[in-house]
């Protein structure tokens, strides 16, 4: 959400989706979904990377620029939880009839010599089939064409994808730098990345980068964080700064105080002595 760090917008949206969006999408196109790759591609190829040319009325945000309406986020939010879901259903089966050993490979080779339709031969990636997609989706982030001649607005939907899928829990960090037809999702995240966040970027491109590096800075165990992004969080620090400041400063008198006390405490008093010439 690019409101944030206030989650209510993201909490509306994630709600949206579990409780109404996701269920009716989940009974009516998972099992359809979960036995076919081709459609999973399809769908994400129509409906991800084919984003709408018109939306709701955007919303404004802490930024200069106004973000996509919470309703427009539903689309891409949904479909990564859905696609994922099925990848994972699918993987699951596949393992319950035999499984793979690795990519393209069946566990069982005595399969091999029965009839064609009782053999099971599945084409599976480790991650069920999430993997590929989410990579074909960032190649495409990533492009400079994308990032210079599609609308702002189309970016930040496929941008909510590409969160979706990297916060959802489905990706790991070993998925992250596997290699699936020559390219890594993390390399080609870095790729995307470092061209949405040169300086003569559109801040809405510059924001979509940075969005992306923080979700998949935590999936790789480092920790990286945009003041941009977290603009309360930087005022709170300044407060808390000018407070300490102000507490040593307060400190540092007292301090004085009872130096200067404790000084005129161990002076003593000047006597005259009667005897002395």
């Amino acid at each position: 959400d690019r409101s944030y760090p206030s989650s209510s917008h993201q909490n509306e949206v994630q709600a949206s989706c579990t409780d109404h969006v996701l269920y009716f999408l989940e009974s009516l196109l998972l099992p359809s979904l979960v036995n076919g790759a081709d459609l999973r591609e399809a769908i994400l190829n129509f409906v991800v990377l084919s984003p709408p040319s018109s939306f709701f009325q955007p919303q404004s945000s802490q930024f200069s620029f106004q973000s996509m309406h919470v309703l427009d986020k539903i689309v891409p939010i949904c479909l990564a939880r859905l696609l994922a879901s099925a990848c994972s259903a699918n993987k699951d089966y596949i393992e319950s009839q035999g499984g793979v050993k690795e990519y393209g490979s069946s566990l069982d080779e005595s399969d091999e010599d029965q009839d064609s339709t009782n053999s099971v031969e599945p084409k599976l990636d480790p991650t069920g089939g999430f993997l590929p997609l989410v990579i074909s989706v960032a190649s495409v982030w990533s492009e400079e064409v994308f990032i210079t001649r599609t609308d702002a607005m189309q970016q930040q939907y496929v941008t909510e994808f590409l969160l979706q899928s990297l916060k959802g829990g489905d990706l790991e960090q070993n998925d992250i730098g596997h290699e699936h037809s020559g390219s890594s999702l993390a390399s080609t995240l870095v790729q995307g990345i470092t061209l949405r966040l040169e300086v003569s970027r559109a801040e809405s491109i510059r924001i979509d980068g940075m969005l992306i590096a923080e979700a998949m800075s935590s999936i790789i165990g480092q920790s990286i964080r945009f003041d941009e992004l977290h603009p309360s969080d930087e005022g709170q620090e300044r407060v808390e700064g000018d407070r300490a400041k102000y507490g040593v400063v307060q400190k540092n008198s007292e301090r004085k105080r009872t130096k200067t006390k404790k000084h005129r405490a161990k002076k003593k008093p000047l006597t005259l002595d009667p005897d002395a010439e």
